[in-house]
Order: C-alpha cells, then sequence, then structure tokens
C-alpha cells in the first residue's frame, strides 16, 4: 500500500478515512454508513531524525458521503489548521484552544453540497 500525503507549508498532511459504521468481526465493511475522518500534520522525514506529528479527528454531525470527500476535507481541515498557527509560534508546540469547524453541508471547495439525509448508525444492536 502505498501512503499518500500532500506536503503544505512545509508539513506532511495525511488523511485518515475510516467507515462511519465500526466493522463487525466476521462482516466485510459497511459503506453504506458513510465515512468519518482524522488527519495527521507531521514534519517531513528525516533519517535518524524523530519526527513530531499532530492528529485530530474532524467532528462532523453527519458522515461523508464518499472517502474522497472525507479526504478533501482532510486537506482542508489541515490546511486551516496551519494557516490559524498564530506567525510566533511552532505549530506543533501550539494550544489552539478551542475546534476548527469544518462543514460537512459544503463541499471542500466551499460550495454547497447537494441535500444530505441525516445518517443514523444504531450501535446498540
Amino acid at each position: 500500500m502505498t501512503v499518500k500525503f500532500r506536503l503544505y507549508r512545509g508539513l506532511e498532511i495525511y488523511p485518515l478515512v475510516f467507515p462511519r459504521r465500526p466493522t463487525l468481526s466476521g462482516r466485510g465493511h459497511d459503506y453504506e454508513e458513510g465515512f468519518d475522518a482524522a488527519v495527521r500534520i507531521q514534519e517531513p522525514t528525516v533519517e535518524s531524525v524523530p519526527t513530531r506529528s499532530r492528529v485530530f479527528r474532524l467532528v462532523t454531525q453527519s458522515a461523508y458521503r464518499s472517502a474522497g470527500d472525507a479526504r478533501r476535507a482532510c486537506a482542508a481541515y489541515a490546511e486551516q489548521m496551519i494557516d490559524n498557527c498564530p506567525p510566533d509560534e511552532e505549530f506543533f508546540k501550539w494550544d489552539r484552544g478551542e475546534a476548527v469547524s469544518i462543514e460537512t453541508e459544503r463541499n471542500a471547495q466551499g460550495s454547497p453540497a447537494p441535500t444530505k439525509h441525516p445518517i443514523f448508525a444504531d450501535f446498540t444492536g
């Protein structure tokens, strides 16, 4: 498997996309429920030097309809996090205080997304 990342302002951005409904033992993945996402932002890897990284989960009310939508939202979220870091602070030491919000009702380019129906997951049964 090839690990794909995006380089933005000298930091590597890794989208972490996973099915909204956890996979049950002995069953296949359920992609009908949509996808959730997180993003790892890390320093570029250099031999014999430990790299720092941070992982942020994208908190949304509804699932992303496709893995591609989730990956695009990860990139937008990471870029927004990097851009919002004060210039006098280092990103990996910065305490951002509050979460950055990425609208799930819009696509990664900022255009309104098609109307979504709420997705309800029943984890009790």
